[in-house]
């Protein structure tokens, strides 16, 4: 999918789709947990919700790697598979 530049491809029975999905890292855990104390919707159980992040980002709200301990700077490319 990558060679061809395509993000789906289709048969029959199945379907592959390419996405772009944020990474989110925490760099300090003291600061990142006041981050979140600020901000509790992002925390679900024991993970930081990516959309919920994506949210507060178009807000204007970036969490900042150096003053808050969230880094959300890198992505990486996912396929997923569904039956049709």
């Amino acid at each position: 999918m990558k060679s061809t530049g395509q993000d789906k491809l289709i048969s029959d029975r199945y379907g592959a789709y390419l996405s772009d999905e944020m990474s989110i890292k925490i760099t300090n855990k003291d600061k990142a947990w006041a981050w979140i104390q600020r901000h509790p919707q992002v925390l679900k159980k024991d993970i930081l919700k990516s959309a919920e992040v994506n949210k507060l980002i178009k807000e204007g709200e970036v969490p900042d790697p150096i003053t808050d301990g969230v880094d959300c700077n890198d992505t990486y490319q996912k396929i997923s598979f569904r039956r049709r």
